[in-house]
């Protein structure tokens, strides 16, 4: 612990040399994020949690998230509002887990461990890798609870703009954006810097930073209509300036991000198998097609005899 934290002053230490330090955990927490691209299904799919899992907190089931014995006294549950999003947080011998909407786009799932002692644990530091795996058997149980939700009843068919073509201010019909192409996919993780949203940009500046994807800046305007469309970004009044919105960061923060580990996970990217380009292969190919004109001679003759 010596090459993390130093406790000197000036040349002198604060501590004897006789003496060691001993490092206590005395808060563990392990959240667990479910992200959604619709914020509006994400909302509504909390909602649904809330009426359905009202009554995880007593004492029976809470001990199942924990997987201990019940406990009649240490059980107790609470909802609270923190910025208009609701918070149901359980509590279990003093440990607690709670589920709540964190920015509309995600629900996050998280254990608390105040109480070690009384789960199984020990509070020594080195033990902290198992308070994460029992957080994350703790928030997998509860998420498996969570689970039974028929989520088609939530889903009411409103289109997601971000999935659908909408129409501009001219009524004509303008494409999703795809992050399956290179180039949409550069600008967008542009835009993801705090300073398109803060100071805001022109196309210009984006030219220079993203030549290697774009040609000209007409290439640009064009990926970008496809989020001014859907309010993603927003251009300032008289002025030539765009300008990040909230929602536009928030839906490009989480589409980068499910791409990133949910639709391309690194592991299956790492072991991926590519086109074979050894120097073997035209000999393979070779031998190939010299089986193949075996094969036509030997059933060339066969007819042949046959006739």
């Amino acid at each position: 612990m010596d090459q993390f934290f130093k406790f000197d002053k000036g040349t002198y230490s604060t501590r004897s040399k006789h003496l060691n330090h001993d490092w206590y955990l005395t808060q563990v927490e392990v959240c667990s994020n479910m992200i959604f691209k619709s914020a509006r299904f994400c909302t509504s799919l909390f909602e649904r949690l809330l009426d359905k899992f009202s009554r995880v907190g007593l004492p029976d089931t809470i001990a199942r998230i924990f997987s201990r014995r019940p406990c009649r006294t240490g059980s107790k549950s609470f909802w609270r509002l923190y910025d208009n999003n609701a918070c149901i947080k359980h509590w279990f011998r003093g440990n607690a887990i709670k589920q709540y909407n964190k920015t509309g786009y995600y629900i996050r799932t998280e254990t608390t461990i105040n109480n070690p002692k009384s789960l199984g644990l020990k509070k020594p530091v080195l033990f902290l890798q198992a308070c994460l795996w029992y957080g994350l058997g703790c928030n997998d149980r509860l998420l498996d609870c969570c689970a039974d939700v028929d989520t088609s009843t939530i889903y009411e068919g409103e289109a997601d703009p971000f999935d659908q073509p909408v129409l501009d201010h001219k009524d004509r019909k303008v494409t999703p954006p795809d992050l399956r192409k290179e180039r949409q996919l550069g600008l967008c993780e542009e835009l993801l810097k705090p300073k398109y949203t803060v100071n805001g940009f022109k196309t210009a500046e984006l030219q220079r930073t993203l030549s290697g994807l774009f040609r000209n800046s007409a290439q640009i305007r064009y990926e970008m209509k496809k989020l001014v469309a859907r309010g993603a970004i927003k251009k300032q009044k008289g002025k030539s300036f765009y300008r990040v919105t909230e929602t536009g960061w928030k839906w490009l923060w989480a589409s980068i991000t499910s791409k990133r580990y949910f639709k391309n996970p690194v592991i299956s990217a790492t072991f991926k198998a590519g086109p074979s380009n050894t120097p073997t292969q035209p000999y393979i190919l070779e031998e190939g097609l010299g089986l193949i004109n075996q094969g036509l001679s030997q059933i060339t003759q066969g007819l042949a005899v046959n006739m």
